[in-house]
């Protein structure tokens, strides 16, 4: 990510946080220069559905903020592996 993070922005989103947050909202850090961690913060209580949909808005106004140039890539751990 950071080899990629010297040429454009790059962003890992986090998996979501939930707790006492009024209102979904996205806490953007930077990690390295060009790398940007983003983590979603949920209310607590959230349906699956609500908590998808949050995330969703989150992320479109994230690409959003990032301009024309905003790539996206979909990153899974590999459940179970070391």
């Amino acid at each position: 990510m950071t080899r990629h993070a010297k040429r454009r922005r790059v962003f890992f989103v986090e998996e979501p946080i939930f707790g006492d947050a009024a209102a979904p909202r996205m806490i953007v850090s930077e990690a390295a220069a060009g790398l940007r961690v983003a983590a979603p913060h949920l209310p607590a209580g959230l349906s699956a559905a609500e908590s998808v949909n949050a995330q969703r808005e989150l992320l479109g106004l994230l690409a959003e903020a990032g301009g024309n140039r905003t790539h996206r890539c979909r990153c899974q751990p590999a459940a179970g592996r070391l």
